[in-house]
């Protein structure tokens, strides 16, 4: 295999990752599942106070609003990363610049929800922020808010 077919083959593969990947974790609620289930968190939330639950769900509600206009965008940049693989010419400047995006965006995605956290933090007992623990390991798989480490569809 020569050395271009090889990358196209490879950069072939990654977009079909993110595209498989992304709708396994979309799971078509419009934001990202979670590997613990409801009932585990609900349990680590209900060790809370009522008030503490509930601000909570507000700044994880409000990270997820602030982060909505970013999903929309890597949405977009990736159906034009699919664009530009199946056209006639394979631009990999065009590419690579789309992936750049990508990757930036989820970066700022990132960002958001460790601003989250953080605010959580600043606000919660040294108890209640053990709980914010779990939750973060279960949400984001730790505060390294790297990808989830399965994309098992649950049934």
């Amino acid at each position: 295999m020569s050395k271009i077919s090889s990358s196209l083959f490879v950069i072939l593969m990654l977009i079909v990752g993110l595209g498989v990947g992304s709708s396994y974790a979309m799971k078509g609620t419009g934001r990202p599942s979670c590997d613990v289930r409801a009932d585990g968190k609900q349990h680590l939330l209900q060790q809370m106070p009522a008030e503490k639950e509930m601000l909570y769900h507000q700044v994880m509600r409000d990270a997820r609003e602030k982060s909505l206009p970013l999903r929309e965008q890597i949405e977009a940049q990736r159906q034009e990363m699919k664009e530009i693989m199946i056209a006639v010419q394979f631009d990999e400047v065009r590419w690579q610049t789309a992936a750049a995006k990508v990757r930036a965006l989820h970066q700022q995605q990132h960002e958001i929800m460790q601003e989250a956290v953080v605010s959580l933090a600043r606000q919660f007992t040294a108890e209640e922020r053990q709980i914010l623990v779990q939750l973060c390991e279960h949400r984001f798989q730790g505060f390294a808010g790297g990808h989830r480490r399965s994309y098992k569809k649950k049934i």
